[in-house]
């Protein structure tokens, strides 16, 4: 399997949405998704997918955020939600961190 990690297009989001489905057995980590997608700070490019030629594999969202530390906010970035296809599972999750 030659797995590419890259920017998920946003006719891929419903396929995104499956996985994510596949993978938790529920609707918590598609509505996190959907909610991630619909901030005004959302930025397309930290979300990822991951495709073995024209299927998508795996997903993952990254959003940006500020933590507060000792010398004060530092930036960073959260990753979730982050799903497999179960029969990939093991395989490409790595990838996607």
């Amino acid at each position: 399997m030659n797995v590419i990690i890259r920017a998920e297009k946003p006719d891929e989001r419903e396929t995104s949405n499956q996985i994510l489905r596949a993978a938790f057995g529920r609707e918590n980590e598609v509505q996190l998704a959907q909610a991630l997608r619909g901030l005004s700070d959302f930025n397309p490019n930290l979300s990822v997918v991951g495709a073995d030629g024209t299927e998508l594999r795996g997903m993952a969202i990254y959003h940006r955020a500020t933590v507060d530390g000792e010398t004060g906010p530092q930036p960073a970035l959260f990753l979730s939600p982050i799903g497999v296809d179960p029969q990939y599972q093991r395989q490409i999750g790595r990838a996607h961190v």
